[in-house]
């Protein structure tokens, strides 16, 4: 989650410094209305991103959804000043809370949870500890990607103050590990994507080998972008600059997918044009070509080249809101193992 280069007078955890908290996430678990659903991972192995598979019996417009993920974190205690280390963010007598922010792409909803807390004597140790976060969403509450942020923040504050230290109970300390993101297909279709490594090529290109847009599933094998790592900026593409760690949600990948899009509504216009003449949304068979294009066209405006461009880069560009400075009340330590 990017958010505004404050001037800060706490002590607060960088990018860089996190990562020797060794974030170590464990597969998301999806469950509808009382079954399992099936998650596929998406990207490399390195990444934190799912998609949610299609099920006959269940839909997020009309069924909540139960998410689900367990994390570990090491090295705790590094964060508290009675150690004299200098990743601490917190006093002694304090306790760090763990809360997730979310938010939906399309339906722009966004959200706060709290997963637990922890004391500088919980966590006196220096091996890892379990965290669990669990959400159920109400029907028709997510469309499109569904993304959740960890982050550290300050639960409650002790009698001690001191300069450089937080006091102020909700303020945050750290954006930790890499968000889940969790591509929702709902009505429509995630988007095909592959990476490959290819020295000498561009960081991005598309793939389209469209016979029937009515009859071809909307899947690499037909159409696809294709995401480069071998290309130097393949790490910014990733979200894996200076501030940021994982996600689908930089700046510089929200721009390729658009050129995707643009490229695949371009290539229909000029191949399939008649045939999408007076056809609506749900009127092509489920999870073909057409099906993930008349979706698509209910958010954006192809009827030329500058509509086209426009439109697209607005669907894409919901961002989360700012919910941290929410104060919480009430945590307890029982989610820490």
């Amino acid at each position: 989650m990017s958010r505004a280069q404050n001037l800060t007078m706490h002590r607060c955890l960088t990018s860089e410094e996190t990562e020797s908290l060794i974030f170590s996430p464990m597969p998301p678990k999806a469950r509808g209305t009382g079954q399992e659903l099936e998650l596929t991972a998406d990207g490399t192995a390195t990444d934190n991103t799912y998609s949610l598979q299609p099920d006959d019996e269940w839909n997020a417009e009309d069924f909540p959804l139960s998410i689900s993920q367990g994390f570990s974190l090491s090295t705790l205690n590094l964060l508290f000043d009675g150690n004299e280390s200098p990743l601490a963010v917190a006093l002694d007598g304090d306790t760090i809370g763990i809360m997730a922010t979310w938010w939906s792409s399309q339906s722009d909803i966004t959200g706060c949870e709290r997963i637990g807390t922890f004391t500088a004597e919980d966590v006196a140790d220096a091996g890892s500890h379990v965290f669990t976060f669990r959400k159920t969403f109400d029907p028709g509450t997510l469309k499109g990607t569904l993304e959740i942020h960890y982050h550290l923040y300050l639960s409650k504050k002790g009698e001690k103050k001191k300069p450089g230290f937080a006091h102020e109970v909700g303020t945050l300390l750290a954006d930790i590990g890499l968000p889940l993101s969790i591509i929702l297909d709902g009505t429509g279709s995630s988007f095909p994507m592959t990476v490959t490594e290819a020295e000498n090529r561009p960081l991005w290109w598309t793939e389209i080998n469209i016979v029937d847009p009515f009859e071809e599933p909307f899947t690499e094998d037909y159409f696809s972008l294709v995401l480069n790592a071998s290309h130097p900026d393949y790490d910014a593409l990733r979200g894996r600059g200076k501030n940021k760690k994982g996600t689908f949600d930089s700046a510089l990948f929200r721009e390729v997918l658009a050129g995707a899009i643009e490229e695949l509504f371009l290539y229909l216009n000029q191949n399939y044009h008649s045939q999408f003449e007076g056809v609506e949304p749900g009127d092509a068979p489920e999870g073909t070509i057409a099906a993930a294009a008349l979706y698509l066209k209910q958010f954006i405006d192809p009827q030329n080249m500058m509509t086209l461009h426009e439109s697209v880069r607005t669907m894409l560009s919901n961002r989360l809101g700012d919910t941290l400075k929410k104060e919480v009340a009430g945590d307890e330590m029982e989610d820490v193992e």
